[in-house]
């Protein structure tokens, strides 16, 4: 899936990336994808609508 990320948690920017399901979430992330800027994981909470949250967050661009 792609989305947006806002205020990446590892290198502070907004950009897309593509999001993978994580296999057995135990928390609010259901989601991972790498960094484009550090190649580095990030943990994804994906938001459809609401209001804007502090903790990473994406919003879907995209359904594959």
């Amino acid at each position: 899936m792609r989305v947006e990320i806002k205020g990446c948690q590892r290198c502070g920017q907004d950009h897309p990336v593509d999001a993978q399901p994580l296999s057995n979430p135990t928390d609010q992330f259901t989601y991972w994808a790498m960094c484009p800027t550090v190649q580095e994981p990030l943990r994804i909470v994906v938001l459809t609508d609401g209001p804007p949250v502090r903790s990473p967050t994406a919003r879907v661009l995209k359904e594959d």
